[in-house]
């Protein structure tokens, strides 16, 4: 289980649909973490390994703090480069 969750480009199929339905999402996504999980979960995730550690900072932070400004600048930057949706409002409700 930990492998799949790890290493999701290993299961045929698993992000085409995943993705397809995260690109139709009109306003966005609702909170830092659902953008963290998407961005980690890409079919092609393009990340330095900074990037991975603040994005998995961001997905299992126990106490689910809201990102600083220049967070979700950052957050923000990921999500245009890998064509996903913005947080919805800004990320004010991250």
């Amino acid at each position: 289980m930990l492998i799949a969750i790890a290493y999701p480009a290993h299961l045929p199929g698993w992000c085409s649909t995943s993705c397809a339905r995260i690109k139709n999402m009109p306003d966005g996504f609702p909170s830092a973490r659902d953008a963290a999980r998407a961005l980690i979960h890409h079919a092609d995730p393009k990340l330095t390994r900074r990037s991975g550690q603040f994005l998995g900072g961001l997905l299992f932070d126990p106490e689910g703090a809201v990102p600083t400004e220049r967070q979700r600048a950052w957050l923000a930057d990921l999500l245009r480069k890998h064509g996903l949706p913005p947080l919805a409002d800004g990320g004010a409700n991250a």
